[in-house]
């Protein structure tokens, strides 16, 4: 980064250079356009190169404006305000897709502090991998807390949310449903509530009439036990659909 003179202009662009030393190099906001595909988003140029982005309402917060000076910890600061907001929106226009767990969110964000290497490719028809750093770990705890405060993230929603899913779309045993849920992260204190109101006879039903034409009814059999329904109701209902007795 070009070093600047700061000498005084602090005055005009109000910017605090407490702490600056002499040597420390500052810059200059030279620029900010509107994002091309994110029109809210609006593009920071410091000494006439791209640096980073904010949205408008960040832009507002921190007062940032063109011919204002940018010393090494404001511009950290600017930086950290950037990253947190487009891992915020990656976290939000997810959370907003259908009801998540915060623990689902959690193995999310916790996924994007990983570094990770992309391979580009230029319009020369080279290819470069480029090595991408992850996001803070310290964001994941204030994401997940912002989002809950907003509440796009309630585990109580979750539950009743996956269970009424999963009874829509397949049959599926309270047993297997409960270890699904709590390897979500969901309590007990959350599930039984929504484990009282379902029937496993029903499930199994579901199950049967989707699958009997697929399996012969051992196969159908252990199939069933794998989802976790009871050893007896298999066998009983086995038996009512084929009227007769099922060898196991």
């Amino acid at each position: 980064m070009e070093t600047i003179s700061f000498g005084g202009i602090d005055e005009i662009t109000n910017t605090d250079l407490s702490g600056v030393k002499p040597d420390d190099e500052v810059g200059v906001i030279t620029k900010m356009t509107s994002g091309v595909k994110r029109p809210e988003r609006v593009n920071i140029f410091i000494n006439g190169k791209y640096v980073f982005n904010l949205d408008v309402s960040q832009v507002v917060e921190y007062k940032v404006k063109v011919g204002q000076l940018v010393p090494p910890k404001r511009l950290e600061e600017l930086k950290k305000a950037s990253e947190f907001n487009r891992y915020w929106h990656m976290a939000l226009e997810k959370a907003l897709r259908r009801p998540h767990s915060e623990r689902e969110m959690k193995i999310y964000l916790e996924m994007k502090t990983r570094k990770r290497t992309l391979r580009v490719r230029y319009r020369t028809g080279k290819y470069v991998d480029k090595v991408m750093e992850g996001m803070d770990p310290l964001l994941v705890d204030v994401i997940i807390k912002r989002l809950k405060e907003k509440k796009y993230l309630n585990d109580e929603v979750f539950v009743k949310f996956y269970s009424g899913t999963r009874r829509v779309q397949k049959g599926m045993s309270s047993r297997r449903l409960a270890m699904e849920l709590r390897y979500k992260g969901a309590t007990d204190e959350l599930i039984e509530p929504v484990m009282k109101e379902r029937d496993d006879e029903e499930e199994i039903e579901k199950v049967i009439e989707k699958k009997k034409k697929k399996y012969p009814p051992e196969k159908l059999f252990r199939y069933l036990v794998g989802q976790g329904f009871d050893f007896q109701l298999i066998r009983s209902k086995l038996e009512a659909e084929y009227g007769q007795k099922v060898r196991f």
